[in-house]
């Protein structure tokens, strides 16, 4: 008895990130450095990926690059085939980004930065506070709306990282 081989192969999926070549430097003259350079990289849809490296490597640049909160110098990034520097809503798709301890704005309330991030992801300001708010309640931290997230525990900051705005 053979294995069943079907007919016809099936069709792969398109990368759910596929960024290619990314570069960007800064500074001036003879002070300017390369913070990345030509980092290439494809993930397939419910793929994960930890992108590990020391200090100074550029993982937070690339990072920022890939969310479209910077433009690259050279190379592109296509999420899930649109880019996020020409469409913004090409990061819908993208549920967290989670950088260390460095994922929120340490200064602001919960409420702000779910209001920040849902207003980058094309909210309005509006809309961004209601769903600010749904989801503080969701995870039971709507008495904490007003607290700087500096002063919140580790969980709860971890907890306002994942909510999607």
């Amino acid at each position: 008895m053979t294995p069943f081989s079907p007919l016809v192969s099936p069709v792969s999926a398109p990368p759910a990130l596929d960024a290619q070549d990314l570069r960007k430097s800064y500074g001036r003259g003879k002070r300017r450095f390369a913070a990345v350079q030509g980092v290439t990289l494809t993930i397939a849809p419910g793929q994960v990926l930890a992108f590990l490296g020391p200090n100074g490597a550029g993982k937070t640049t690339t990072i920022k690059m890939i969310a479209g909160l910077i433009r690259p110098d050279g190379g592109w990034v296509n999420i899930a085939g649109k880019n996020p520097h020409r469409q913004p809503q090409a990061l819908q798709g993208v549920g967290a980004v989670l950088e260390g301890n460095r994922n929120l704005y340490w200064r602001l309330t919960p409420l702000e930065n779910l209001e920040y991030f849902g207003v980058l992801r094309q909210m309005s300001g509006k809309m961004a506070r209601r769903r600010g708010q749904s989801l503080l309640a969701s995870f039971g931290l709507l008495d904490k709306q007003q607290v700087p997230v500096q002063k919140l525990s580790r969980g709860m900051q971890q907890k306002i990282a994942i909510a999607p705005p």
